[in-house]
Order: structure tokens, then sequence, then C-alpha cells
């Protein structure tokens, strides 16, 4: 067992205070990675009952329980267009675009302003630098497409059973099953 030792309360304090602030970093980008869903989730909920009724907790279990239908129904999706691409059919040209625009647009899209003030800032100038916030607002984008990896054959384990349904369906029944079997991420 190894014990650390501070030479004063303020040492601690600070390494607690860094700890918190990476956890609240961590879930922010996965909350700014399933931006997509959660959006579309609100728009779902407000389109089918009152808003009122849906500003409390039971608005935010519905738009929880919306989001994580999304994210499987996106898995599906993923595993019909790898299913489609191994199987030579063209249709995952188009399925891939639309995932991708679902998934990827949006992040960049709340990035583009936000990276355009601080390159202004960093810059200390009046105007940012286009080429800089666009290459930068991609890279955020294209870290949303790393979390999803639509061209891989792999799925997280929950919603690995609606990655090999989509798979399936492309294949036809069963004979995806042990080709994807494989492939889940623990």
């Amino acid at each position: 067992m190894s014990y650390e030792y501070y030479q004063d309360d303020g040492q601690h304090m600070v390494r607690v205070q860094t700890f918190g602030l990476l956890i609240a970093a961590k879930y922010l980008i996965k909350l700014f990675i399933y931006s997509p869903l959660i959006f579309t989730a609100i728009a779902i909920t407000n389109s089918i009952g009152d808003k009122d009724e849906f500003k409390s907790f039971k608005g935010l279990f519905v738009i929880f329980l919306i989001t994580c239908i999304l994210y499987l129904l996106v898995y599906f999706l993923k595993g019909l267009l790898i299913g489609l691409k191994t199987k030579g059919n063209f249709f995952w040209i188009p399925l891939f675009l639309f995932c991708i625009a679902f998934t990827c647009v949006l992040p960049v899209y709340l990035a583009f302003e936000p990276v355009g003030k601080l390159v202004m800032y960093m810059s200390k100038t009046q105007k940012p630098d286009e080429l800089l916030q666009w290459v930068i607002s991609l890279t955020i984008g294209y870290l949303v497409y790393f979390q999803y990896k639509f061209m891989t054959n792999i799925a997280p384990k929950w919603a690995f059973p609606f990655y090999v349904a989509g798979f399936d369906i492309a294949f036809g029944n069963g004979a995806s099953e042990s080709h994807a079997k494989s492939n889940a991420i623990i």
C-alpha cells in the first residue's frame, strides 16, 4: 500500500480539484459527442407531448430513453452498412453519408463558433483565422466519427445485438452471426 504525503493541504486540494476537473471534462466531451442523439431526442420529446409535462424527471427519463434508442438505431444502421458493404451492395454509400451527417455534423457546427473565438483570442486579432477554425472544427468532427468508426466491423457490447440485426438484414437470416460475434467490444 502506498501513501502520498503532501507538504500542505493546498497540494492535496489542487490534486483533488484537478482530478475533479478531468472527470468533468471527460463527461462534457461524451455529452458533446452524443449531442446529435440528445438534441434529436429533445426534438422528438417536444413533438410528442405537452412541453410543460416534460420539464421534470419524467421528461429527462424520456429524453434519456429516446437517446438510448437512437444510439442503438445508429449501431443497427452501422451493422446494415457494414453488411451491405461486405456484400457489395452500393446502397452502403448513402447510408454511410446519412450516418456521418447525423452523428458528426452537429458537433462540428456547435464547435465552429467557440473555436473561432478561441483562435481569435489566442492570436490576439480582431478576426479569427478561418482556415485554422475550419481545420480545428473538422478535426473535432473526425474525433466524433472516431467514436462510432462506421467503416470498422465492431460495436459496443450492449449495442451489439442491434448491430448484428442490421448485419443479418443485409445478408439474410443468420449469415452474419459467426462473422460478427468475434468483433464485439467488451
